[in-house]
This record gives C-alpha cells, structure tokens and sequence, in this order.
C-alpha cells in the first residue's frame, strides 16, 4: 500500500522549526490549497498551450522536430494542470482532506505525464539529429509504447518505488536531449541560440536544489507553497527559454535571430 506524506512535509528538514501546512485561501468561493501555484497553472497554460504547442504546431511538417515539440510542450501544461489538482484543489497537504482513492490517481497522473515529457525530450533529441525520423509511423508507436510502460509502471508496478522511477525517467530522458543538443549546437554553430538553453538548465537545476536542499528556508522565509511554487514556476520559466531555443535554432528562424543579433 501507497503510505503518502504531502511533499512538503516530505521535502522538510526535520530540524526545521517552520509550519510545513500551507494554507487555505478562498477564491471565488471555492477552497484552494496552495493558492499561490495556480498562477504557476496559468502560466503554464501560456507556455504549453499558447506559445510552445501553438506556435510549434504552426511551423508545419517540413520543419524538424515541429510536431513532436508541439506533443511536448501540449503535455506539459496537462501535467501541470494534473499537478494544480493534486496541490491545490484537493486539500490534502493543507490537512484538511485525507488522501482518498481519487486523489492518488491524479497524484500518479502528475508524475507519469513527467515521466512522458521527459521521454518527448528524448524523441525530441534523437528526431533532431535525425537518427529517428518524424515522419515514420513507427516512430509514434515506439513513443506510444513507452508512454503506456511509463503510466502502468506508475499505476500497477511503482508503488513504494515512484521516486527512484521518476528520477530514473527523467534524468535519462532530459540527459539524453541534452547531449543530443549540445551535438547540434557544435555541429551547427547555434552558439548564439544555446544560451536560451544555457539559461533553461540553470532555472531547471536552481529550482530543483532549492525544492530538495533549501525547503526548509523557503518554508520560513516565503511561505509552506514556496517549496512547490519555487518547482512549478522554475518549470514554467525553464520550458519557456527551451521554446526560445527551440524557436530560433530552427532552420526557419535561425537566420532571422542572427542577424538580429549582429544588427544590434
């Protein structure tokens, strides 16, 4: 049986002297733990759906990596959405509900569909150096497998393990797009491009520090939210600068970003 601990009281230090239950606020009426997250929501609509999924889904099929981006960056704002349901609409890590039987499904939906868009960014990597091909059948079926293997690993088989599955799924599948990356930013001399991803990995990785090392100040000095706010809205930010990277580092649009740049 899943035993389940809200994640902040998870994250906490045990010598740390702060109040880990964040609070209730009533918004139009409704109760919402956490409230301070649903704008790490909204923007993570804008991000997925508005500008990565939108614009991405626009440059059309004759431009690399362009549909599987777009799967990508729609799945994010799913996940976050998932995870605004999980810390904020049920009022579990407020203390005021216990964990019910709906409740732990969202909470396996939030992080499968973390596990998935991690492995898109694999299938982001391998597309852009081509060593698989958008365009094949095959190619969706293989990420339609694993997709199923990552939600029945949450479902059926990862109880009392999700956390080193989780950090397995991810670390593989965004190591892997970062070296695929860094080869094209050599190969083709997307300099210029590669701070947009420079920039990502460092809100990325400042993010997840201060979510598992420093939950304990955030917790006293910001507020209880703070140590899943400081997660969702660096997710947010990260996802944004991987867009811009994307963006400009396509064929498309690469030379209309260096000129730009030299112009200035």
């Amino acid at each position: 049986r899943l035993h389940l601990k809200t994640t902040v009281q998870l994250r906490m230090d045990t010598n740390c002297s702060c109040d880990v239950t964040p609070n209730i606020s009533d918004i139009f009426g409704v109760q919402i733990c956490n409230a301070p997250i649903v704008g790490a929501w909204l923007l993570a609509i804008l991000v997925g759906v508005g500008i990565g999924g939108n614009f991405l889904s626009k440059l059309g099929p004759s431009v690399l990596g362009s549909l599987c981006y777009s799967i990508t960056f729609y799945t994010y704002a799913v996940m976050i959405t998932s995870g605004l349901v999980v810390h904020s609409l049920f009022l579990v890590e407020c203390g005021v509900q216990k964990a019910n039987p709906l409740f732990l499904w969202f909470a396996r939906l939030d992080g499968s569909l973390t596990s998935s868009i991690a492995i898109s960014f694999l299938f982001n990597g391998l597309i852009d150096l081509k060593i698989i091909s958008e365009r094949e059948i095959s190619t969706y079926v293989v990420m339609l497998i694993s997709y199923i293997w990552v939600f029945y690993e949450y479902y059926y088989e990862a109880t009392g393990k999700m956390q080193y599955f989780y950090l397995l799924t991810v670390v593989t599948g965004c190591g892997i797009y970062v070296i695929t990356q860094f080869i094209r930013i050599v190969k083709y001399g997307l300099w210029i491009q590669s701070v947009f991803l420079l920039i990502a990995g460092m809100i990325g990785g400042g993010s997840l520090v201060l979510f598992y090392k420093y939950s304990c100040w955030l917790c006293c000095h910001i507020g209880a939210w703070s140590v899943e706010g400081v997660w969702y809205y660096g997710s947010d930010l990260a996802m944004l600068f991987i867009f811009l990277f994307v963006w400009f580092s396509r064929p498309s649009n690469k030379s209309k970003y260096t000129k730009r740049i030299q112009a200035v």
